[in-house]
C-alpha cells in the first residue's frame, strides 16, 4: 500500500466515523425518550431534553473534532496529488496530516459553522455535509434546552396524575397496614374477653358448688 492509498483509506475511515456518530446520536435519543416513557411515574418530563441536550452538546465536541480530521486527510490527499506525490513510497503522509491538524483551528471553524447569516458563510455551509451535521447538533441543543424550559414552568397534568395515584397509593397500603394491625388488636380482644367470660363462668359454678356444700353442711 502507498502513501496515497493510505491516506485515501484514512479519509474514507473518517467519513465512516461520521455515519456511526450519527446513528449512534439518533439512536441514543430514541432510547431516551423509550426509557423515559417505560418510567414515566417517577422521571419527570424535563428531565429527558435535558439528557438529549447533553447528547447533542456531545455530538457537537464530536463533528468538530472529526471535522479536523477529515479536513486533515482532505489537504494531504490534495497536497500528494498537487505535488504528485501519489505513487510516492517514501512520502510521509501521517507527518504532513499531522501537520495540517495542528494548523485547523475549531473556533474558528465552528464560528463559520453558525454565522450563516454572512453569504459566504452559507455557501461553505451548504456545500459540507459535515458543517450542516455540525449546525444540526447546535440547533438540536438549543431545541431541547427550550423543550427543557417549557416542560419544567408546565408539566404535563399526566405527570402530576401518576405522582397522585402513587401517593394515594403509599397512602392506600399504609392504611391497610393499619387496618390489620386494627383486626389483629381486636381479635386479641375478643380472645381476651373470651377467656374473661370463660373465667367468671368457672368462677360461678364454683361459687355455686361452694354453696351448695355449705348449705347441705348447716342441714345437717
Amino acid at each position: 500500500m502507498t502513501p496515497y492509498e493510505a491516506a485515501l483509506n484514512m479519509f474514507n475511515r473518517e467519513q465512516e466515523r461520521w455515519k456511526q456518530w450519527v446513528v449512534f446520536y439518533f439512536g441514543c435519543i430514541v432510547s431516551i425518550f423509550v426509557i423515559g416513557e417505560k418510567a414515566k411515574d417517577y422521571v419527570p418530563p424535563w428531565l429527558l431534553p435535558l439528557l438529549c441536550c447533553f447528547v447533542s452538546i456531545l455530538l457537537v465536541v464530536v463533528a468538530t473534532a472529526l471535522r479536523a480530521s477529515t479536513d486533515a486527510w482532505r489537504k494531504t490527499i490534495l497536497y500528494m496529488e498537487i505535488n504528485n506525490q501519489e505513487d510516492s513510497k517514501d512520502f510521509k503522509v501521517f507527518h504532513i496530516q499531522e501537520a495540517e491538524w495542528e494548523k485547523f483551528n475549531c473556533l474558528n471553524d465552528f464560528k463559520e459553522t453558525i454565522c450563516v447569516w454572512k453569504k459566504d458563510t452559507i455557501k461553505r455551509v451548504t456545500r459540507s455535509v459535515t458543517r450542516l451535521l455540525t449546525l444540526f447538533a447546535i440547533i438540536s441543543v438549543f431545541c431541547f434546552i427550550l423543550l427543557s424550559i417549557v416542560f419544567y414552568n408546565n408539566p404535563t397534568k399526566e405527570f402530576h396524575h401518576t405522582i397522585e395515584i402513587r401517593n394515594f397509593s403509599e397512602i392506600t397500603r399504609s392504611i391497610q397496614a393499619h387496618t390489620k394491625q386494627v383486626d389483629s388488636i381486636h381479635k386479641k380482644i375478643l380472645m381476651i374477653e373470651s377467656r374473661i367470660n370463660q373465667i367468671e363462668k368457672t368462677v360461678g359454678e364454683y361459687n355455686k358448688a361452694n354453696s351448695a356444700d355449705a348449705k347441705s353442711r348447716a342441714a345437717d
